[in-house]
């Protein structure tokens, strides 16, 4: 993978999160100006970083505060975007996390088969089944 594409992953990345607060580009450049205490983003600046043109560096804490996610996650997001190899960018993973139960949903079950099963048992693989169902939706681009 190019540094190009990384860089472009992260403005869509960046892009969801801001869409994800209702706010234009505009809008986003306004609250973060008024955040810094400067006038110096515009539009036109954040169409930049979602395009993948730049990726911001002195502005992630306040882009961070501003769309109300840890400063640390997009930290990750921007050293990936810059082609650290050790780096990951947030969104799938954390989205496969909400969508399985608890426990290791791939972890083999714990009973030998030829059994008869309690609905318990029954409902625990019937929410298992469903979140991997789930996640593969999220891991193929499906709805």
């Amino acid at each position: 993978m190019t540094d190009a594409d990384r860089r472009k992953q992260f403005g869509q990345y960046l892009a969801s999160l801001r869409r994800h607060t209702g706010r234009s580009q505009r809008q986003f450049a306004a609250v973060l100006c008024a955040a810094f205490g400067t006038q110096s983003i515009t539009r036109n600046e954040v169409s930049r970083w979602e395009r993948g043109g730049r990726v911001p560096d002195v502005w992630l804490s306040t882009i961070a505060q501003v769309l109300g996610v840890p400063l640390a996650e997009l930290e990750q997001a921007a050293a990936y975007a810059r082609g650290d190899t050790l780096a990951r960018l947030p969104g799938v993973a954390a989205t496969l996390a909400d969508l399985l139960p608890d426990g290791d949903a791939l972890e083999p079950l714990a009973a030998p088969g030829g059994r008869r099963i309690g609905a318990t048992t029954v409902d625990g693989l019937a929410a298992r089944v469903h979140g991997l169902r789930l996640a593969d939706d999220v891991l193929s681009g499906g709805t």
